[in-house]
C-alpha cells in the first residue's frame, strides 16, 4: 500500500456528526501540554481514550470496520482516541505509543477520521524514524538536507516550529484540507506536523486518531 492514503467521502456524514457530537460531551480524558516546543507550557490538546473503554460511542464499530476493510484486515487497533487539538502538534512521528506493546504485531499506519471541516492540513515529511517519535533524536543522528524546505513554504505551513529544524526536512505531501468523512492514513515512521491552522481558526479541531499496528502473517487471519 501507499505510504500515504487519503479517501475523501469514506465515511457517511450522518455516522462522523453522530460521532462528533458525542465526543463533544465527553469529559473522561487527558491534556497534552507542550514541553519542548514554541507553545512550552500550553494545553495543545484534549484526547479521551475509547478503546476497551466503558465509553459507547454510536457509530464508532462502523468507522473501525470500514478502516480495517481498507487494509484487508492485515492490520488490528492498538489505540483509538478522540482528540481536540487546540495548537499544532510540532514535528514528530508516532513509531513508540506509551504503556502499549503488542509482539504479535508491528508499527504501521496512523489514521485521522476529521469529524469536522476545518481550513488545515497535515503535513509530511520525507525524512523517517528509525524507532522513536521524537524530531529532535533524528536532528541528532542525521545531517542536514543539502536542499531542505524553502523558507516561504516553512513561512506559509510551520511558522510554530523551530525555525532551524527547516534545514533537516523536505516535503513528501500536503495533505488536503480535513474535511467531515474523509479517511487520512500515514505510516508509523513518517515525521509529520499540523500546519498552523490556529492562526487561522477560531476553535480547535477535532479528529479521530486510529493507530494501527500490522498483524504478524501467521495472525492475520
Amino acid at each position: 500500500m501507499n505510504d500515504i492514503i487519503v479517501k475523501n467521502d469514506f465515511f457517511d456524514l450522518q455516522t462522523i456528526n453522530e460521532i462528533f457530537n458525542q465526543c463533544q460531551n465527553l469529559t473522561n480524558g487527558k491534556e497534552f501540554i507542550d514541553t519542548r516546543g514554541i507553545f512550552k507550557g500550553s494545553v495543545i490538546a484534549w484526547q479521551s481514550q475509547l478503546l476497551n473503554s466503558n465509553i459507547n460511542i454510536n457509530g464508532l464499530d462502523h468507522v473501525l470496520g470500514k478502516t480495517l476493510e481498507l487494509f484487508e484486515n492485515t492490520a488490528k487497533v492498538l489505540e483509538l482516541s478522540y482528540v481536540r487539538l487546540y495548537l499544532p502538534w510540532d514535528i514528530h512521528c508516532d513509531m513508540k505509543r506509551k504503556n502499549v506493546i503488542d509482539i504479535e504485531s508491528d508499527p504501521f499506519y496512523n489514521v485521522l477520521v476529521p469529524l469536522h471541516d476545518v481550513d488545515s492540513r497535515t503535513i509530511i515529511f520525507d525524512q523517517q524514524s528509525s524507532g522513536y517519535n521524537e524530531f529532535w533524536r533524528y536532528k541528532e543522528e542525521n545531517p542536514q538536507h543539502p536542499n531542505p524546505i524553502t523558507q516561504e513554504l516553512w513561512d506559509q505551513y510551520l511558522s510554530m516550529c523551530w525555525p532551524e529544524d527547516r534545514l533537516w526536512l523536505t516535503i513528501k505531501e500536503i495533505l488536503p484540507s480535513q474535511k467531515a468523512g474523509q479517511l487520512v492514513a500515514f505510516k508509523r515512521d513518517l515525521f509529520h506536523s499540523s500546519d498552523n491552522f490556529h492562526l487561522r481558526n477560531a476553535g480547535p479541531k477535532h479528529f479521530l486518531q486510529i493507530i494501527l499496528n500490522k498483524k504478524h502473517e501467521q495472525n492475520s487471519n
